[in-house]
């Protein structure tokens, strides 16, 4: 029942809030990847650069998986503050709290039990950070919530907000091939899979300039192999954690 009440709960949501952030905020996504496994979850990782990101990640949740429900990791103060956000799938931790964060990971679990082809969304910096911050600075956590959900598709996004010519900022969001996470996956490797795509963003913004969000999307890999020149990206081995969950 939980699992039906957290999607009409977002829906309800979407119906006074998408008109609201339309006026306040461009959105351009490029790349989302097609036909993920509908048999098991979708963990968006992205950077975070702005209060709008939660958001971000429901704009791709909905493109992916419209008949699902979003679940994301936010610090407990917020939602304390917010309590709307709470009832949209928001799952409070204290980071400096190891019982915090078993309860959080727990959440997680319960939700993919309730909801198979759920997405979640997680924020391995833990604040808001420039997105031409390097190194970008993911924390470990991320593989423990990914093992906790394991088997789950984890989808890296890069989201990098730009003033542009419209009153409104544009936010170009890359999206990056699906990983197939069956126990966990390395921070490092996520962390290098989306300074990759900021990094093709940031060459596209430079070669298109006023007229980016209109030339938008590219095909960002490619960009990124431009950029590159080595060879694809590979899941590192599981890298273990020291906190069990039963």
């Amino acid at each position: 029942m939980g699992s039906r009440l957290d999607i009409l709960g977002w829906r309800a949501f979407d119906m006074v809030f998408q008109p609201w952030m339309k006026r306040r905020l461009q959105l351009r996504i490029a790349d989302l990847p097609q036909d993920l496994d509908a048999s098991e979850p979708v963990m968006l990782v992205a950077n975070h650069v702005s209060w709008w990101d939660g958001f971000v990640l429901r704009a791709i949740q909905m493109r992916l998986r419209p008949s699902s429900a979003l679940y994301t990791i936010a610090l407990e103060r917020e939602l304390n503050q917010h309590s709307i956000l709470r009832a949209i799938g928001g799952i409070g931790i204290e980071p400096d709290s190891p019982d915090s964060i078993l309860r959080a990971v727990r959440q997680f679990q319960a939700k993919r039990r309730k909801l198979p082809d759920a997405v979640f969304g997680y924020f391995p910096q833990g604040c808001i950070t420039a997105s031409f911050r390097r190194p970008l600075g993911f924390r470990r956590g991320v593989e423990l919530f990914a093992r906790a959900i394991a088997p789950v598709t984890i989808v890296p996004v890069a989201i990098h907000i730009e003033p542009g010519v419209c009153l409104a900022p544009t936010a170009f969001v890359s999206v990056g091939a699906p990983i197939h996470c069956v126990e966990s996956v390395d921070h490092l490797l996520l962390e290098r899979e989306i300074h990759d795509l900021l990094d093709a963003t940031y060459a596209f913004l430079a070669e298109h300039g006023e007229s980016s969000a209109a030339d938008w999307p590219p095909v960002v890999a490619q960009v990124v192999n431009r950029l590159s020149h080595r060879a694809p990206v590979t899941a590192a081995e599981p890298v273990a954690v020291a906190m069990r969950v039963h």
